[in-house]
């Protein structure tokens, strides 16, 4: 298996100006797959629905909230 994407969720918390925490937005949550050698995969949906914030995600450019990645059979993150 050349990549795996288990359970994957991205979420970014919102902060209020100078009042704090205000929640937290799901940008990519519960997010399953697996590519092999030799597959491919398209990435595809409306605008805003968490397609850049995976492909950063698998890419190591933002913080996984939960789940799992591997490629290769290493962990990414």
């Amino acid at each position: 298996m050349l990549l795996s994407v288990e359970d994957l969720r991205v979420w970014f918390e919102l902060r209020r100006f100078g009042f704090g925490h205000a929640g937290y937005v799901h940008a990519v949550d519960g997010v399953n797959f697996q590519l092999h050698h030799g597959e491919a995969i398209a990435i595809v949906g409306e605008s805003g629905c968490g397609k850049s914030s995976l492909m950063r995600t698998i890419l190591g450019l933002n913080k996984i909230t939960k789940g799992r990645i591997t490629y290769n059979g290493h962990s990414v993150a």
